[in-house]
């Protein structure tokens, strides 16, 4: 097949953790590059691990803007963690533009009511706002979420973080970068989608992923 051949061809690159689809694109210059890598790979080339160390040497793909209206984006993430869309709306509020969600404050009330300080099941207000944020901006084609937008989600809320990297890394679910940067941990990424139903869930006694 030739690459104008591709071109018009629907390719999509689809991301999962185990059966649950976390991310889904058609690009098909994003999947040839994928196609690249993983040919390298099966050819014997050493492309280090994506997650094992600081100094991988995996490359990094560039975040695609998915090409997708708001209101198909928001049902299809709202499927993807079994949510009912309006539920997922009303409780953070996700949207394509930077803050990319807005907690509803009853919810966000609700949610620290009922969830512990302390404990396995603990969950800080850095890390429940990280997960809602590396989950959506995964379903916009973005890998990373920045401590700067956790603060401004949080600052929206009221709360002020004053140790951002700790709270994170107590998170089992996700991890922080040496350039700030917070992405979902790949083989904890279910821990983050009950996290997130916890917190969009009015069902108070919705488990949420523990530490």
């Amino acid at each position: 097949m030739t690459n104008d051949e591709l071109i018009r061809s629907n390719l999509r690159v689809v991301l999962y953790a185990g059966e649950q689809v976390i991310a889904e694109v058609e690009d098909p210059v994003l999947w040839q590059r994928i196609l690249a890598v993983m040919t390298k790979q099966s050819e014997g080339e050493d492309l280090g691990l994506i997650g094992t160390n600081e100094d991988s040497t995996f490359p990094e793909i560039e975040s695609q803007d998915i090409d997708m209206n708001q209101p198909d984006l928001v049902n299809s993430f709202a499927k993807e963690l079994g949510l009912h869309t309006a539920d997922l709306e009303g409780a953070c509020d996700p949207t394509q533009q930077s803050p990319f969600i807005r907690l509803d404050k009853r919810s966000w009330a609700a949610w620290r009511s009922r969830t512990p300080e302390k404990g396995r099941k603990a969950v800080s207000p850095e890390a429940i706002v990280a997960t809602l944020l590396t989950l959506w901006l995964a379903k916009l084609g973005k890998s990373i979420v920045t401590f700067k937008q956790i603060r401004d989600v949080l600052n929206d809320v009221g709360i002020t973080s004053k140790n951002m990297g700790r709270s994170i890394n107590n998170c089992k679910w996700l991890q922080t970068r040496p350039n700030g940067n917070v992405r979902l941990h790949p083989s904890h990424i279910e821990l983050a989608i009950n996290a997130a139903k916890s917190f969009v869930s009015t069902d108070p006694h919705q488990e949420q992923g523990e530490q």
